[in-house]
């Protein structure tokens, strides 16, 4: 990849000119947004025989010190020494990439061309300008600017604390729930456009995403690096040593723009999917040690101890972390925008009988794996953590993992597990706000006090539908407000909000199942004002924040 990175599109963009003396302003060639070969080194690709007599009076970098991904406009200002308008034209270069620009200067007069450029790379960038008239270059200057790390600082566990350079943090964050997929309507009220036409491309979404979770203080994500719909193609790990570029092009735009959005991730790199990889039901399918005539639900668990198919597993979290991301240039293991690696998404045994059992040796070892190859991460363990799916404290107790995990859906007595098993079997499926309290601070008391590690909760939501479900939104609001009081009480290290869309699927008149997701939190959903306001909440209590 070229070491200096402008844009994905352009190398650099035209976006205006602004007039010079006595309020005139330069004229832009239609169409001028810069070449895309290198130029001749004696002269330009374009240039007009008008100009003879001009000096580049200033070159000026705005903001002086971006961060890495922030855009940076790049002006640049020439005098016309004629007495006639005249014609010329800049070559400006940025590291090893160039582009060429049409400039069109009054008579005894100044124009300052305007470009805008992205810049990835951390450290001192040179500028280079030239100004080419009729027989050649006429003018030549340049300048440097320093790009700083977006987040230069990995997050780090003290005792039961995240600290960033020794100082505690928490955070209120959300969840992508697998969204970062679809066009949607626009939120111009919040300055968000999400209108896309029908060539419409996945890293449109993931940029206003970001923005989205930026605008409501949601300093963290969580995301699920497995085989969602965003990607043109879905699959990811497509086969034993076959992998989809694709879809990890797409990923590494959800880290650039995290970068971009001062918002760090959680990265949970296994699903619970029985047929699409990186998944136990895919790995266990493709390994030939496993016994194909079970059932599925046995052939899944089969994962957890068959080495061919843990080993597949192993191979495709070697391939995500060594990396090297093709916008920013940074291996995802060295990449501090990552908070953490997750061992897996909601990892436990499908086999009824087996639910709720230990899989504690499994945790150890994938935890040491991931650690064998990142030293600078810390390893979640990404469980539901309920009683009746996981034993809580056995699966954290192992070394390799820094931080505990629960998720909670207080509110889904209609619904069903991966198992079969009714939700309502399992108590935390179906709670009043005084149970679901009680329960939060319960699993932070035992993370904190019993493991000596940090929590998050890296799922949460309650259903919005009271027709199907029973229950008014008001009671929906009640449930977030009181889980935030009680994760504030009880010093909850990160929390994830379930799941942000921008996907909005029909009109507010029939704002019913099959519009929205039962668990979305829209541009326009009154829980973002909780949310924003827990953002405010852990802000006071941190003495660091994420976005460092």
């Amino acid at each position: 990849m070229v070491d200096d990175h402008i844009s994905r599109r352009k190398l650099l963009t035209a976006v205006g000119a602004v007039g010079g003396v006595a309020g005139c302003s330069g004229v832009l060639d239609d169409g001028d947004a810069g070449a895309t070969g290198t130029p001749s080194p004696d002269s330009p690709t374009d240039t007009d025989p008008g100009l003879t007599e001009g000096e580049i009076t200033a070159v000026e970098i705005a903001p002086t010190e971006p961060e890495t991904g922030e855009y940076v406009d790049l002006s640049v200002t020439v005098a016309n020494g004629h007495d006639t308008s005249s014609t010329g034209t800049l070559r400006v270069s940025v590291g090893e990439d160039v582009s060429e620009h049409r400039v069109t200067i009054p008579a005894d007069d100044t124009t300052t061309r305007t470009l805008t450029a992205e810049r990835w790379q951390a450290g001192t960038h040179e500028v280079a300008v030239e100004l080419f008239g009729a027989s050649g270059p006429v003018d030549a200057a340049g300048t440097t600017f320093d790009v700083v790390p977006t987040h230069d600082a990995f997050v780090e566990v003290s005792g039961t604390e995240f600290v960033i350079d020794g100082e505690p943090v928490y955070y209120s964050g959300g969840h992508s729930g697998g969204n970062l997929n679809s066009r949607t309507s626009s939120d111009e009220e919040n300055g968000f456009e999400y209108e896309y036409d029908d060539a419409f491309e996945g890293d449109h979404y993931v940029a206003d995403f970001m923005r989205y979770a930026a605008a409501y203080d949601m300093s963290v994500i969580r995301v699920v690096a497995a085989a969602i719909s965003w990607a043109e193609d879905s699959l990811v790990h497509e086969a034993p040593g076959e992998f989809n570029e694709a879809w990890f092009e797409l990923f590494d735009t959800v880290v650039a723009e995290a970068k971009r959005n001062d918002i760090r991730l959680v990265i949970s790199p296994l699903s619970h999917d029985m047929n699409l990889a990186p998944s136990p039901g895919a790995y266990a399918q493709w390994s030939d040690t496993v016994d194909k005539d079970q059932n599925r639900d046995a052939i899944y668990d089969s994962f957890y101890e068959d080495e061919q198919a843990k080993q597949y597993y192993k191979n495709f979290l070697e391939k995500l972390l060594t990396r090297e991301n093709h916008i920013t240039g940074i291996e995802y293991r060295e990449d501090p925008t990552i908070l953490m690696l997750e061992c897996g998404n909601e990892i436990e045994y499908a086999l009824y009988d087996d639910r709720g059992k230990s899989l504690a040796d499994w945790y150890d070892e994938i935890a040491r794996y991931i650690k064998s190859l990142d030293e600078n991460h810390l390893v979640g363990s990404g469980m539901y953590g309920s009683d009746a799916r996981n034993e809580f404290v056995t699966d954290h107790r192992s070394e390799a993992i820094d931080v505990c995990s629960f998720h909670l859906y207080p509110k889904y007595p209609n619904r069903r597990d991966i198992a079969e098993k009714p939700y309502e079997e399992d108590p935390v499926h179906d709670m009043s706000i005084e149970e679901m309290s009680d329960y939060v601070e319960r699993k932070i008391e035992t993370a904190h006090s019993e493991l000596g590690k940090p929590v998050i909760l890296g799922e949460f939501n309650v259903p919005q539908f009271p027709d199907i479900y029973g229950w008014d939104l008001e009671l929906r609001r009640e449930f977030f407000e009181a889980m935030y009081d009680a994760a504030d009480r009880a010093d909850l290290n990160g929390v994830h909000a379930f799941a942000l869309t921008l996907n909005e699927k029909c009109t507010e008149e029939v704002r019913i199942t099959d519009c929205r997701a039962e668990n979305g939190i829209y541009p326009d959903d009154e829980l973002l004002s909780l949310i924003t306001a827990y953002g405010d909440t852990v802000a006071a209590k941190s003495d660091a924040s994420m976005t460092e």
